[in-house]
């Protein structure tokens, strides 16, 4: 939702000259262009925090309690760090409307302040999507139950003989892959050629 109206600010923008040269703009129409340009980085930056936190939303049903913990320092981080870039680009000056209208009479921030925070922002917003990529990694490689060893055909059905001396219909994993309601009466050959199909 927050690209689609971001996508909609840019293109009324351009529309009205953003992109060209700053003497081919009708003077009248920078303000304008310079009010919408900060709406659309503004839903930019929304867009960008709330899919990062979302997904992490998402990786805490599938995650232990150390994850979680890491999850909620990834959460208030991407929060504070991307939820202080939206709010630069409207505080910075002195009044408000100087921030997309240079006619305006006040003061600024030093524009270094921004670029510096910009930076730092965005480099702890990918940080938090680096850190994310490796819990989706590890929970899904977890859920599969791999192991850090290289399991064989013979190892993973070595671990049912139990089962399979009982004669009963079992749910178990075989290279990855859940297999619900085997006859474990059958010999490894037959279930092995049901897993394949």
């Amino acid at each position: 939702m927050c690209f689609c109206v971001e996508t909609c600010l840019l293109s009324v923008t351009t529309h009205n000259g953003f992109g060209r040269h700053y003497k081919d703009i009708d003077p009248k129409v920078l303000p304008y262009i310079g009010l919408l340009g900060n709406f659309s980085s503004l839903f930019s930056i929304l867009a960008a925090m709330l899919s990062k936190i979302s997904f992490a939303i998402t990786l805490f049903r599938i995650s232990e309690f150390r994850m979680r913990l890491l999850l909620c320092f990834i959460i208030v981080t991407v929060f504070l760090a991307l939820g202080t870039s939206a709010l630069m680009a409207w505080i910075q000056c002195t009044p408000v409307a100087r921030n997309w209208d240079y006619t305006v009479k006040g003061t600024c921030w030093n524009p270094k302040v921004y670029t510096i925070e910009g930076v730092v922002c965005g480099g702890l917003s990918n940080l938090a999507s680096l850190i994310d990529s490796v819990l989706i990694c590890t929970s899904i490689w977890r859920l599969y139950g791999y192991t850090s060893g290289t399991a064989t055909m013979e190892n993973d059905l070595e671990a049912t003989d139990e089962e399979e001396r009982e004669g009963c219909n079992s749910t178990r994993h075989v290279h990855g892959y859940l297999v619900s309601g085997l006859d474990l009466n059958r010999s490894e050959a037959d279930t092995w050629e049901l897993v394949q199909e």
